[in-house]
């Protein structure tokens, strides 16, 4: 993946732009049954709304240049 992240703050109305060459690496997995609990971090919530759609990321390495 290159892609920019872009960064948002007080400091920064329109937003510090910030490269993000990553290799990711997904697979397929079983969607969870379970509910999310109400108490879940952004975090938390990325990774059950990803996972409910059967994918997982379970690698993230350096963009490699070769």
């Amino acid at each position: 993946m290159v892609a920019f992240i872009v960064i948002f703050d007080g400091r920064n109305p329109q937003g510090k732009a910030t490269s993000f060459n990553k290799t990711l690496v997904v697979r397929a997995v079983e969607p969870s049954v379970d509910p999310l609990p109400e108490e879940t971090t952004p975090i938390q919530k990325a990774v059950y709304q990803t996972r409910a759609k059967g994918l997982e990321i379970y690698e993230i390495y350096e963009l490699s240049g070769n």
